[in-house]
């Protein structure tokens, strides 16, 4: 997951292949860092050093000569010729997958109501969480949250957490 504990292997990564590293500090205590890299005239920012790894593996990648408008796409082919962009085909088989899933705990729920109790409960005791659980099962919170209240579990209805 992209997390803060594997910005430190970024950065290192970054390091050993000769990107110059900054962190640029906010004026507020609660402004963000921009984190930079700079190597061979082109500079890269980002938010978090998972996005400066990602934005500078697409320079790798590209071996742009110059820093030419949109040159990160030169190896990214166009939509016209894909027909679909990958994020939308990736997103809808996600949702494809989850409403699968959902459609699955709804027939065990009628079919199979104990083996269905027993599945729910087994998830919430573990995490205690509305949305881990829904992650767990591979579900949506708002399909969740009435087979839960249904059951009987507690949850915490404001939060949904």
């Amino acid at each position: 997951h992209a997390h803060a504990n594997v910005w430190e292997t970024c950065l290192q990564l970054l390091e050993r292949r000769k990107y110059a590293l900054r962190v640029e500090v906010g004026v507020d205590d609660d402004d963000p860092c921009v984190y930079w890299a700079e190597r061979d005239g082109f500079t890269f920012s980002a938010w978090s050093p998972i996005e400066l790894l990602g934005l500078t593996a697409i320079y790798e990648d590209v071996e742009p000569s110059k820093d030419a408008p949109y040159w990160w796409s030169a190896n990214t082919m166009r939509r016209e010729d894909r027909g679909e962009r990958l994020d939308e085909l990736l997103r809808r088989d996600a949702y494809s997958k989850q409403e699968a899933c959902e459609a699955a705990l709804a027939a065990m729920r009628i079919e199979r109501p104990a083996e269905f109790r027993a599945d729910l409960e087994k998830w919430w005791n573990e995490y205690q969480s509305v949305r881990d659980t829904a992650a767990q099962l591979g579900v949506q919170t708002s399909a969740l949250v009435p087979w839960l209240v249904e059951l009987g579990i507690a949850v915490d209805h404001d939060s949904r957490s």
